[in-house]
């Protein structure tokens, strides 16, 4: 590359002309002879230059120096120029990046500030509603308990006014036109509520009445006699009718609506004199609350369905006088003579939760509990049309007790149960009903699992059809129109069983935890009362359900005839045993037969089993359970598993 000079030369040529007119007009004429005389002098004179030559060339080279200094100032202004020129440019872009930066930044916080303000304004405007519903399902509910206080004092008023008014041939039953008082005045008071269905006959009225009176069968079938022998008789029959019926309800009131803690005894004693009759009594074991009271549907925090604005006290009968005179006051007292325990319903005190009042009451009486009136549902599982493709009891040979489960009694804890079905029309069963509303009361659950346990017709067979059964029913038809059980009605059923030397209970139900009910079932257990559950039909994800769950239950699961789970089996650690439950032929409605699956009818199958092994006074003893276990067919997994428990059920040799 040729380096090319910093002055062109037509600069150069104009430099020098300029220096030599600047030289003229500043020396005259005279440098010019000098000039004239230098330039035509003799070459070769032996002279170096002359002073001209040496003065032009010094002019010549400060003129170029000049020159090279104005255009290398000139060039590095350029550049200078250039250079802040790019610089100003670059600075201006990073001002402008970070103006646009700060920018955004100021229009996003703005629009987050925006839109926080929009959500929170949303949500205020929701919870504002959520408390007004609240607010106004409180007062609604407030005004309907006032409104049904006067209405009950204003029914009750009549109604002692239209007894003492009432009397002379011909003017049919007191307690029919009560109740049709009673009716219409609900009908128009609280249109509003849940009411019974209309299609209650007289005999289920009559068993309702009794049922809450305390009255056994006997005292039913002379009221009967006597209503048919003076049906048409004056006033005396009627005064003497009345009369009864007052002192009854009056005992209702003062005794809470339970008959003797004896009353399960004296069953067992009515059993002997006549083994295999089968008796519907509901006197015999009366139910704890008032049977014209209204079931209310609530939640507790949780979400379990619960009565609504009730709690549960389990206590010592000596610890109730020291929560009285703390100012606690309930509205139901039931004395479990079974247990030894008193049960206390309660309504919630304002603006106090649970947690609370348990951590009070406990200071007061530590061994108390207390807890929701939480509701319970039957497992029922799979329900088929018919039986084709089931599997008859009878094929199930290693189930069938020796002797057909000869004076062994099972106690049963569920719906009702059809005794008039061909499968148990033979069956020693007693029933007690634990009902306290006059909702219906379903029947098909627990004659299903009572047919396998205790079932006999020409064809069909149970695991032990001359055992005695003792049956209570607790469940009724929620407003929703499924089978309910309150854990007050679970708890004094259990009670009764207990009273009774019952040593085998059988719970084809399932809900939430509950510590009322835990202890319950413990106290049953110290007095020698074992019971066996179903683990539920929720699925394999489900959470735990109880009673099965408790350690003190016996948890029962169900698989098929090869011997693989129910496919809507619950599953936990809690699981003791798996039986037969799927596609097993049982009891239906109107006499017939249908195939069920679900562990609500596996449970039954051990259930009869253990109820053999039981010693009649110590029952089932620990140590015999841990044999059964040992003895179960492993499935699954080796060993205990969350799936089969221990393994598939097997009879063990009794010494």
């Amino acid at each position: 590359m040729v380096n090319k000079p910093l002055v062109p030369h037509r600069f150069r040529l104009l430099a020098v002309i300029c220096a030599v007119l600047l030289y003229f007009c500043a020396f005259g004429g005279k440098p010019y002879d000098l000039f004239i005389s230098a330039a035509y002098a003799a070459p070769g004179s032996g002279s170096e230059g002359t002073p001209e030559d040496d003065i032009e060339e010094d002019i010549e080279d400060d003129i170029i120096d000049d020159l090279e200094d104005r255009v290398e100032d000139t060039v590095t202004d350029d550049l200078e120029d250039e250079v802040e020129a790019a610089i100003e440019d670059q600075v201006e872009d990073a001002v402008e990046d970070q103006v646009e930066d700060a920018v955004e930044d100021q229009v996003e916080a703005e629009v987050e500030d925006q839109v926080e303000a929009e959500v929170e304004d949303q949500v205020e405007a929701e919870v504002e509603d959520q408390v007004e519903a609240e607010v106004e399902d409180q007062v609604e509910a407030e005004v309907e308990d006032q409104v049904e206080d006067e209405v009950a004092n204003s029914v009750e008023d009549d109604v002692e006014d239209k007894i003492l008014d009432k009397s002379g041939p011909g003017n049919g039953r007191i307690e029919d036109d009560v109740d049709e008082d009673v009716e219409g005045r609900f009908d128009e008071d609280r249109s509003d509520t849940y009411e019974p269905e209309d299609e209650t006959t007289e005999e289920e009225s009559g068993r309702n009445r009794g049922r809450n009176r305390g009255s056994s069968n006997a005292e039913d079938d002379s009221e009967e006699e006597s209503e048919s022998s003076n049906s048409g008789s004056g006033s005396s029959s009627n005064d003497s009718e009345e009369q009864g019926d007052s002192e009854n309800d009056e005992n209702n009131e003062d005794n809470s609506g339970r008959g003797s803690n004896n009353s399960g005894k004296n069953e067992e004693e009515d059993d002997d004199d006549d083994e295999n009759e089968n008796d519907s009594s509901n006197g015999t074991a009366p139910s704890p609350e008032s049977a014209v009271e209204r079931f209310e549907l609530g939640f507790d925090d949780e979400g379990n369905p619960v009565r609504r604005n009730e709690w549960l006290l389990l206590l010592e009968p000596d610890s109730l006088e020291a929560l009285s005179t703390k100012g606690y006051i309930a509205k139901h007292i039931e004395d479990l003579g079974g247990l030894g325990l008193v049960l206390a319903r309660v309504e919630p005190p304002e603006h106090r939760n649970l947690k609370q009042t348990a951590q009070e009451i406990k200071a007061v009486a530590p061994n108390a509990f207390i807890d929701y009136n939480h509701l319970y549902a039957t497992e029922s599982g799979d329900v088929h049309s018919g039986v084709d493709g089931g599997l008859e009891l009878n094929a199930f040979e290693e189930f069938h007790l020796p002797n057909h489960g000869a004076d062994k009694t099972i106690g049963l804890i569920d719906t009702r149960v059809d005794i008039t079905h061909p499968a148990l029309s033979n069956a020693s069963i007693k029933m007690a009903d634990f009902v306290p509303y006059t909702n219906a009361q379903p029947i098909e659950h627990g004659s299903a699992v009572a047919s396998i346990l205790v079932g006999s017709d020409s064809d069909y067979h149970g695991i032990a059809p001359k055992a005695k059964i003792l049956a209570a029913s607790v469940f009724f038809e929620s407003p929703a129109g499924t089978a309910t059980a309150t854990t007050a009605s679970l708890v004094a059923a259990l009670d009764w069983l207990t009273n009774a030397n019952v040593h085998i209970v059988n719970m084809s139900l399932a809900g939430p935890p509950n510590d009322v009910l835990e202890a319950a079932i413990h106290r049953a257990k110290e007095r020698n009362v074992t019971i066996i559950a179903a683990v539920g039909n929720d699925g394999p994800f489900a959470d735990p359900r109880y009673p099965a769950a408790y350690p003190d239950v016996v948890a029962v699961t169900a698989v098929n005839a090869k011997k693989k789970i129910y496919r809507l089996a619950n599953r936990g650690d809690h699981i003791d045993f798996a039986a037969p439950g799927v596609d097993v032929v049982t009891a239906a409605q109107s006499g017939r037969y249908s195939v069920r699956s679900g562990t609500s009818f596996a449970s039954p199958f051990v259930a009869a089993m253990l109820a053999q092994a039981c010693d009649p006074v110590l029952g089932l003893s620990e140590s015999k359970l841990e044999q059964f276990k040992k003895n179960a067919e492993d499935l699954g997994a080796p060993g205990h598993d969350p799936v089969y428990g221990d393994g598939y059920f097997h009879m063990i040799e009794q010494n």
